[in-house]
């Protein structure tokens, strides 16, 4: 543990990434949070990742003061009165995650990012980083899911930490449960070289705690590290990115924190939810052939073979038949298909991810 320095810093600029997916009333909540920050010197990147509903005009709306009740927010507090409108936003459209920024719009605070689909997670947010370095050479990278809320604090209390530590050069907010605001939902964790991890559920409110995995839910990366050791991999569609970047970093020695003063509330889940339901079942597959696909990078390839095949013991007689209580029937089919797409994979890409939330199981 390591006690909270009050020293003052000087305001290094901070791009603040956020995706959106057909969550437009999440994503107005989540940015009248953002935009009461007492951190001043920042950028909004807002990216909508493909929205096939009307997200775009109902954002674009409420920039313009003209959506009356956009949300129904737990925390009036935090993001109640809605700030001043209406809001310039740059708006720049891209195809297939390329684009060629310019300066021309250095100057507005929310920079819209339209894509004509879906790249997932990890590209988009890496889409954002590179429109960051181009635009503002931005010291900071802070990626937050859209369905959160933070307080005012929540951004300089972590760059703080990063400013008056030199040895930490990543750091994750400590994250609550959005229903339950005085529940830590995780505080980072710990990291275990044969691929499992642990959620911390414990931090004291002013502990800068050394962790070993870190949430990408509301992650602040230094410009430093990415350059030094890259961004998020774009093996994977969704899911299995920050295991892969904590493990990655882990093994370079890199220092990574959770932050005890920095409040983020999250809607746990929600954007699996929004696309997987309440399929344990299906949900258990995706992760598996994830993390699979992830630690065939980080075994020698007869080392990985033999993990392989434990792994997939853990997640069907663990998991599926005594946690989840899956019937037999289903957890075989289950079982069958992560055999086979494991076999010789290496990434969990769009393609494959689809057709696992698509799949007739039944």
């Amino acid at each position: 543990m390591v006690t909270k320095s009050n020293k003052a810093i000087i305001q290094p600029h901070v791009s603040i990434i956020i995706l959106n997916w057909n969550k437009w009333a999440d994503t107005i909540e989540c940015l009248e949070s953002v935009l009461k920050s007492d951190y001043k010197n920042y950028s909004i990147i807002l990216i909508d990742n493909g929205s096939d509903n009307d997200s775009v005009e109902k954002i674009l709306a409420w920039a313009d003061g003209k959506l009356p009740k956009p949300y129904a927010s737990k925390y009036n507090e935090i993001v109640l009165p809605e700030v001043k409108k209406p809001l310039n936003i740059h708006k720049i459209q891209i195809e297939n995650g390329n684009y060629v920024p310019t300066k021309s719009g250095k100057n507005f605070l929310i920079h819209l990012i339209l894509s004509n689909e879906n790249l997932g997670f990890a590209k988009a947010n890496n889409v954002g980083i590179r429109y960051a370095d181009v635009i503002w050479n931005s010291k900071y990278y802070y990626l937050l899911n859209n369905d959160t809320v933070i307080e005012n604090e929540t951004l300089g209390n972590l760059v703080t930490v990063l400013e008056n530590y030199p040895q930490y050069k990543i750091a994750q907010s400590t994250i609550y449960f959005y229903e339950k605001k005085e529940k830590i939902a995780i505080a980072g964790g710990k990291l275990f070289l044969w691929g499992k991890g642990r959620f911390y559920t414990r931090i004291k409110p002013n502990e800068i705690k050394e962790i070993g995995f870190i949430n990408g839910c509301a992650l602040l990366l230094s410009q430093e590290i990415v350059k030094k050791y890259g961004t998020l991999s774009e093996r994977f569609f969704f899911g299995e990115e920050d295991f892969e970047y904590s493990l990655r970093l882990s093994l370079k020695k890199v220092k990574k924190v959770c932050v005890g003063n920095s409040r983020v509330y999250h809607k746990i889940s929600l954007s699996s939810n929004h696309l997987l339901g309440n399929d344990r079942g299906r949900r258990l597959v995706l992760s598996a052939l994830n993390r699979i696909a992830d630690m065939r990078n980080f075994y020698p390839g007869y080392l990985w073979i033999l993990w392989r095949y434990l792994t997939v013991i853990y997640y069907y007689l663990f998991l599926m038949i005594i946690k989840h209580r899956i019937n037999i029937r289903l957890a075989n089919k289950y079982l069958k298909y992560i055999l086979k797409k494991s076999r010789n994979i290496s990434s969990v890409n769009k393609t494959l991810y689809e057709e696992i939330i698509s799949k007739k199981w039944n």
